[in-house]
């Protein structure tokens, strides 16, 4: 829970920041700023397979222990840069046509920015809780079963790559709805198939998909200015932390497959309405 908390409220104050810092160049990077995120998601994934495959011949309370102080050395290693960055936080120069402290978006648009960003990251939490117990219920290997959150945060690390590229190409709305279409039809089909290597394109196909989705919607209320990006940030991670839960109790009452339809039906959601929040014109 303290984990959450921190990184999540990190999120939610640093993308104003980031919004900020670019704006006076004529670009706001946010798919390329928030790839740190998911490529640490990355490393923990084939990290978990990894252990996965290591009990069988080192007890957990011996790897978990190894994972904690790797951990407090990254922490200690990693404080003399954050303190080295603590100039980024001064205020970029800008000219007043370049502000954007006074609000420009209506409260009803970032409202529906803010959910549409909780449909996107409750996906997100459904792969980070449930992806790999769906695939051990197929009968998969623990190594397997973790690998299902690698291929996840691989192909949104891949989308996020080449995002800021194909917006600028095609525009946010274009490549949003698309990708929101890619990840419904993707894990539905995977759903419906129920096999292990199509639960496995199903996860690859959520995480590609969604990829630019939020980074967009952050970026569009960026233009009702700081309090609005984190208005919008923080809406949208209310879904990546009661997701599972609501993925958990569907299953109670049904199944695995059946509550993970949520996100399918979520992101179908955001496909068909992205376009009224990132081109309401």
């Amino acid at each position: 829970m303290s984990r959450s908390i921190c990184c999540q409220r990190s999120g939610v104050s640093l993308l104003p920041q980031v919004r900020r810092t670019y704006a006076p160049r004529g670009r706001t990077p946010t798919l390329r700023h928030r790839l740190n995120w998911k490529r640490a998601g990355v490393a923990a994934a084939l990290s978990g397979a990894g252990l996965a495959a290591l009990t069988a011949w080192a007890p957990y309370q011996v790897l978990f222990a190894a994972v904690g102080i790797l951990t407090a050395t990254a922490a200690a290693a990693a404080a003399p840069l954050i303190r080295s960055a603590a100039h980024l936080d001064a205020p970029a120069q800008q000219s007043p046509a370049q502000r954007d402290d006074t609000p420009r978006l209506p409260p009803h648009m970032v409202w529906l920015l803010g959910l549409l960003a909780a449909a996107c990251l409750l996906g997100e939490g459904a792969a980070a809780g449930w992806s790999a117990v769906h695939l051990h219920t197929l009968h998969t290997s623990e190594a397997i079963a973790a690998a299902a959150y690698a291929a996840y945060s691989a192909a949104m690390v891949t989308g996020r790559l080449f995002g800021d590229r194909l917006n600028a190409r095609f525009g946010p709305t274009t490549i949003a709805r698309a990708g929101a279409a890619l990840a419904a039809t993707g894990l539905g089909a995977g759903l419906l198939i129920g096999s292990a290597p199509a639960a496995l394109i199903g996860w690859t196909a959520l995480g590609l998909g969604l990829s630019t989705a939020v980074p967009s919607l952050i970026s569009a209320a960026g233009h009702g200015g700081p309090r609005a990006v984190a208005a919008v940030a923080a809406t949208g991670y209310l879904g990546l932390l009661m997701g599972p839960a609501a993925i958990g109790a569907l299953a109670s009452l049904t199944s695995l497959s059946i509550a993970l339809a949520l996100p399918v039906l979520l992101a179908a959601v955001v496909a068909l309405s992205a376009h009224r929040a990132l081109d309401p014109t």
